[in-house]
């Protein structure tokens, strides 16, 4: 080939456009996830204009079906909820802060998260409808569509590929696997706590074992196993999100059994009346 072929060549080869062919998979990756955080950029405004709304409703029209204070509770509820939508959905765009550790998420949890985030949208409308006062129709569609398309963009069929992602220098990096597999346990992990009713346990109910891991802090390690042994323990578990990595091993079904004693018909909310529940923290913001 003459000279000046190889000059035309090289030409042709420098302007030619780059296709989806032709972007490597770290390229494909970090568009894709561009257009995911992008995905849910558009969700957080709205979130944040419902959780207002939640904590400055006026009652209107209660009855004796849904009386006032049942309301109030019900709306502090919704902020609650709204305040860990909003703390999770901003973790899925945000950077890491200067002397902190890496942030990470999976997929999995960007699609639990997502959900979660539509769930709480829909109690927050439930409870407008049963209060009898008027949601804003529009705002509350809007934002339902945008988580939607938010937990759409997460879809299962997306290729899972970098499972963990982290920033560095401004480029999303596939972050190695934790040590820890999907904290799964073996039947001779021993447990970091023990909780028994007839006293022959570390301690007697498993809220005092929860309020034991919490007075840990950083001494308290990835996983903490508490091991409850048999019988009726009749309590409601409320779990700081703080308390990650937190195992219940039981003696099995029909042995270790945990009631709780709330109801909505007693006056609790839903919310409240959860048997184990993760209580959500004020957001953390960036």
């Amino acid at each position: 080939m003459c000279v000046l072929g190889l000059l035309l060549l090289a030409v042709a080869m420098a302007v030619a456009p780059i296709t989806a062919s032709t972007l490597t998979d770290s390229q494909r990756n970090h568009t894709q996830q561009a257009k995911r955080e992008e995905a849910v950029r558009v969700a957080l405004p709205g979130i944040t204009v419902a959780r207002s709304g939640a904590a400055t409703m006026s009652i209107k029209g209660s009855d004796h079906q849904y009386p006032a204070i049942r309301a109030e509770l019900a709306w502090n509820d919704c902020v609650k909820l709204y305040d860990d939508a909003e703390f999770r959905l901003k973790r899925l765009v945000g950077r890491r802060r200067r002397r902190r550790r890496r942030r990470r998420h999976s997929l999995e949890d960007a699609r639990t998260w997502l959900s979660g985030a539509l769930a709480s949208h829909a109690s927050w409308l439930d409870v407008l409808r049963e209060s009898h006062a008027a949601p804003p129709r529009d705002q509350a569609e809007s934002l339902t569509l945008a988580l939607r398309r938010g937990l759409a963009s997460y879809s299962p069929s997306t290729p899972d590929n970098y499972t963990s992602i982290r920033w560095q220098g401004g480029v999303l990096q596939k972050e190695e696997e934790e040590e820890e597999k999907d904290g799964l346990l073996t039947s001779a992990t021993p447990p970091h706590i023990t909780v028994a009713k007839d006293g022959s346990g570390d301690y007697k109910t498993i809220n005092e074992a929860v309020a034991e891991v919490t007075r840990w802090k950083e001494k308290r390690p990835p996983r903490v196993v508490i091991y409850v042994k048999l019988g009726v323990y009749a309590e409601n578990v409320e779990i700081d999100r703080d308390l990650r990595g937190l195992t219940f091993v039981g003696d099995g079904i029909d042995k270790t059994v945990v009631i709780g004693n709330r109801n909505v018909v007693d006056g609790s909310t839903t919310l409240q009346s959860a048997t184990f529940g993760i209580e959500p923290r004020p957001i953390d913001p960036d």
